[in-house]
This record gives structure tokens, C-alpha cells and sequence, in this order.
């Protein structure tokens, strides 16, 4: 269950900030108050995966804001809820429910939480900076391409990239125009469990075909011969070859292609002959 307020929402004091400096980090921080409740840490296995509780306890911010905090030099734990989603009945539910599974009284209390800026995703950091739905339309994108410059400093991004136009060329890739980071287009994506390396303005790849993927692989077994003529960079190969499929060739026009196919079969150890 998803908050409804804006609780962990960046600061609106962010919105079009042009510079990441430590100035600028600093203005990412926001003080928070949350409904907690103090639990013994060796009592919190008997209450994790109660519906009841943690269909309201607050989402995993970072590695340091979570639903299940420590108390620094206590044996007790703190849990934390959203407070958008909690009223008088729920949090009289939730207590009854804990008294019930682990056999002990409590209560809420408040518990003041300080988000600091590498609390908040990128994405996160993203929607705050630019207007709402800033992102979704390219013809509205485009005018920001200054502000988006802040994506170099953003946590692990390193390239940010706008697709220019539909697929035209015979190799079926998208033309690139790079509005933050490197021109760097060399990535590596899992899905289903296997790794693909690729240079993303050389080939294609569309991770909106992961389901497609996979309805086609769970065919395959010990028996199947495969002849994929479009292997592209193998999200067909890769899985056939995983479910032990009998045969498996697979060529690609693009040479581009066949050069992340045979580098992706190296990685994932498949047996493609």
C-alpha cells in the first residue's frame, strides 16, 4: 500500500535547482515526524508478514530509513508507519495485532526522522526538481535540458539519454541525444535472471518486452531446436539455452548484434552452437 500524502517527497524548495553543490544538497533535507511503535528486536519475527502492521509501515528509503530501525544501544527496535495512512481504526488494529501475535503491550509514539539527500532516489530527486510530468512528454523536456544537467551528480547515473525519433534504420536502433553524463551507451540489464551487455545506440532493446520474453522461453525445453534468425542480444537465445533446449542457432543482419550476442553467451556460460 503506497502513501498518499507527501511525507517522503523532497523538499519543494528544490524544484528548478540548476547546481548540485553541498549548498544544494543540504536543501534536499527534511525533517519528518512518524507514528512508531518500540518493539524487543527478539519479539519482531513473530509480527513480520502480518498484514495488518506492515501494510502500513513506511517503504524502504535508503539502507539508512527503513521500516524496522534499530535503537542504538538497546536490545529494542523501532517500527516506523506512514502517517498518511493511518486513522484511529487502523492504529488500534495494528496494536490489537501485536498484542495478539507477540503477547505485550504497546503503544505509538512519535519518532522524529531527518531525510538527507542520499535518502532520496533519483527518481525521487528527479520529480522534485523538474515540474510534474516534465519527463513524459519530449516536446516539454526539451526546454530543460539545462536543469537536467544535475543528473551528473545523481547516485549511480551516469548517462541520460532522449530517444530522437522512431526506429528508421535496418538495424532497429534508436537515434540518441544525451542530456546528462557521458556519451558513454555501453550498459548491462538483467531480466530473467541473466545478465546482457549492449551498446545501447548500436542495438536493439526494449525491457517493456521482458513478459514477451518469457512467455516464449517457458516453451522452450530438452527437446526444443531453436533457429532465432533476430537474435538480437539473445533475450530468446540466453533463455533457451538456460531450459537446456536441444539445438540452438541464432544469427542477427546487425553485426553489432551478433558481436553483444556472442560477448552475452560468454557471460551467462550458455551452450549455443
Amino acid at each position: 500500500m503506497a502513501a498518499t500524502g507527501t511525507t517522503f517527497c523532497p523538499p519543494k524548495q528544490v524544484q528548478r535547482m540548476r547546481e548540485l553543490t553541498d549548498e544544494g544538497k543540504h536543501r534536499f533535507r527534511k525533517e519528518v515526524v512518524l507514528p512508531a511503535i518500540m518493539f524487543p528486536a527478539n519479539l519482531i519475527s513473530r509480527i513480520v508478514g502480518c498484514k495488518t502492521i506492515f501494510d502500513y509501515t513506511v517503504k524502504k528509503l535508503s539502507n539508512r530509513i527503513k521500516p524496522i530501525m534499530d535503537i542504538p544501544s538497546t536490545s529494542n527496535k523501532y517500527i516506523l508507519f506512514e502517517p498518511d495512512l493511518l486513522n484511529a481504526e487502523i492504529r488500534s488494529q495494528i496494536l490489537e495485532s501485536i498484542s495478539q501475535l507477540a503477547n505485550i503491550s504497546v503503544d505509538f509514539e512519535e519518532r522524529h526522522i531527518t531525510i538527507e539527500y542520499e535518502d532520496w532516489s533519483a527518481k525521487q530527486c528527479i520529480n522534485a526538481i523538474l515540474p510534474e510530468g516534465i519527463l513524459f512528454r519530449v516536446e516539454k523536456l526539451m526546454p530543460w535540458n539545462e536543469e537536467l544537467r544535475i543528473l551528473e551528480w545523481m547516485h549511480s547515473w551516469q548517462t541520460v539519454v532522449n530517444k530522437l525519433e522512431s526506429i528508421e534504420n535496418e538495424y532497429r536502433f534508436f537515434e540518441l541525444d544525451v542530456l546528462a553524463g557521458e556519451a558513454n551507451y555501453i550498459t548491462e540489464v538483467r531480466e530473467g535472471g541473466l545478465r546482457y551487455k549492449l551498446d545501447f545506440s548500436k542495438v536493439f532493446w526494449n525491457s517493456r518486452l521482458s513478459s514477451e520474453h518469457d512467455r516464449i522461453a517457458r516453451k522452450f525445453d530438452s527437446h526444443s531446436a531453436v533457429f532465432d534468425c533476430c537474435a538480437g542480444v539473445g533475450p530468446f537465445v540466453l533463455p533457451a539455452a538456460r531450459r537446456g533446449a536441444r539445438v540452438i542457432v541464432a544469427n542477427d543482419l546487425n553485426p553489432e548484434s551478433v558481436k553483444w550476442l556472442r560477448e552475452n553467451i560468454k557471460i551467462n556460460r550458455a551452450n549455443v552452437g
